[in-house]
């Protein structure tokens, strides 16, 4: 069985028989959801077994999926989705059990046995949990100028050159200017954005190659996408999501990478 990750502008997802082998914790809020039963996941200290658990951000944890299906969600708590889940879910608690059933009401999937979940099918699954647990529905922004400006200057740069000042400076703004008005047009913070554009546009790079690469050129792709390397890479997926990228990839299950083409923000009401 493959393991799937999932790249869009807002979050990351991985999809697969998830077993951490050693304690993780990371800078995003992570929602874990068993596909077909509960899993095992060490909280605070103690082995639990839960059909659907919500994490903050910095909490230790341990996941022992085995060899059945989870789904995972990083969602970075300065956002309208980490927003949401710890006002209506954590309250105030570092983790949250939302269930520990069989089958969650209203929430039914089929593990992938060939093709991996679509983009798509991920997400709205993600949109069945909320309202289930919480009552609010997602929907697209509108009125998002800016953003959208910013992701066409960025289609058509190398993003090795690009810096937010730059692009501060090519829409006559300034850097905290910018940041402000995208702040305001969706919820999240420029900078975050701007790194999961670069790292959608290295997958992206990586999936047009022919062959595998070896390191020397997963490095060249890195850096012409405007991370530091893949040193800088791997300190930013631990970071972020518990585990360097190339541990995170060298799974000898192998891992599929899809990335979202057209950003995406979405309101929850």
């Amino acid at each position: 069985m493959f393991r799937h990750g999932y790249i869009y502008h807002d979050l990351l997802a991985e999809v697969g028989p998830l077993n951490d082998g050693q304690v993780r914790t990371h800078r995003c809020l992570q929602l874990i959801y068993g596909v077909n039963k509960p899993l095992n996941i060490r909280l605070q200290g103690e082995w639990q077994n839960v059909r659907l658990c919500l994490i903050d951000e910095g909490v230790d944890h341990y996941i022992s999926g085995e060899d059945d299906w989870q789904i995972c969600y990083f969602i970075y708590p300065d956002s309208p989705l980490g927003h949401l889940l710890k006002q209506s879910v954590l309250k105030d608690s570092s983790v949250s059990v939302m269930s520990h059933d069989e089958n969650p009401s209203l929430i039914k999937t089929v593990q992938p046995a060939v093709r991996p979940m679509s983009l798509d099918d991920v997400r709205g699954l993600l949109e069945t949990i909320l309202y289930v647990f919480t009552g609010r529905r997602a929907a697209p922004r509108t009125g998002l100028s800016v953003s959208l400006k910013l992701n066409d200057m960025l289609s058509s740069r190398s993003l090795n050159e690009v810096t937010l000042s730059e692009l501060a400076f090519r829409m006559e703004k300034d850097v905290n200017e910018l940041a402000d008005e995208f702040k305001r047009e969706t919820e999240i913070e420029v900078r975050t954005w701007l790194m999961h554009h670069r790292m959608i546009n290295f997958f992206d790079a990586l999936e047009k190659l022919d062959e595998h690469p070896d390191l020397a050129t997963m490095d060249a792709l890195v850096r012409e996408s405007g991370i530091a390397g893949l040193s800088g890479l791997d300190r930013m997926f631990e970071d972020l999501f518990g585990m360097p990228y190339l541990r995170w990839v060298n799974s000898d299950r192998g891992t599929i990478i899809m990335t979202e083409k057209t950003p995406s923000f979405h309101i929850y009401s």
